[in-house]
């Protein structure tokens, strides 16, 4: 039964994992760049958008690729994360894209977490907000990764929690559960 109060550092987070049976996980990770994000923000992140970035802090979004990501990367053994956006002006509610192929021109797999929080600022100048949020281009995109490696998977979808395709999703979330993933929406 993990309960966040009866855990006080990630170590302790993840020899809970451990003792509960988990032993390996690939670990991809979706961001939502829905133009949402800058609406919300302005009532939640004193005034700025969800993805604004500055040197001195780190945004709602690096706070949880780096807890979440740092969490289970531990249990990735190849360390290598795919990383993929959505939401944006050109992917919409229909695709995603790689967030290392939108940098650097080709896609392949963040090489650990780090990797991740790093390719994602550097995205950041490259995106045109859009919308809607819809989470079932990045669930299908997991389960075609879990189809081509047939490792048990869990993704991460970091958002900022509106979504207007609510019950496509819900289906598209049950679609998965035919497969060895699992989904942390945050």
């Amino acid at each position: 039964n993990i309960n966040a109060d009866q855990y006080e550092t990630i170590e302790d987070v993840q020899a809970a994992l451990r003792d509960a049976g988990l032993k390996t996980a690939a670990l991809i990770v979706g961001i939502d760049f829905t133009n949402s994000n800058v609406q919300n923000g302005q009532y939640t992140y004193e005034g700025r958008g969800l993805h604004d970035v500055k040197d001195d802090w780190k945004n709602p979004y690096e706070q949880v690729i780096e807890t979440i990501a740092r969490t289970l990367s531990k249990f990735d053994d190849d360390g290598l994360i795919p990383a993929y956006g959505f939401g944006d002006s050109e992917t919409k509610s229909e695709a995603v894209f790689s967030l290392t192929e939108r940098v650097e021109g080709k896609h392949r797999p963040c090489k650990g977490f780090e990797e991740v929080v790093e390719v994602y600022k550097k995205v950041l100048p490259k995106i045109d907000f859009d919308g809607p949020t819809s989470f079932t281009p990045i669930i299908k995109k997991a389960i075609e990764h879990v189809r081509e490696s047939g490792e048990y998977t869990v993704l991460l979808i970091i958002t900022d929690g509106v979504t207007l395709t609510e019950e496509f999703d819900r289906q598209n979330i049950r679609d998965a559960s035919l497969f060895p993933l699992s989904i942390i929406i945050v």
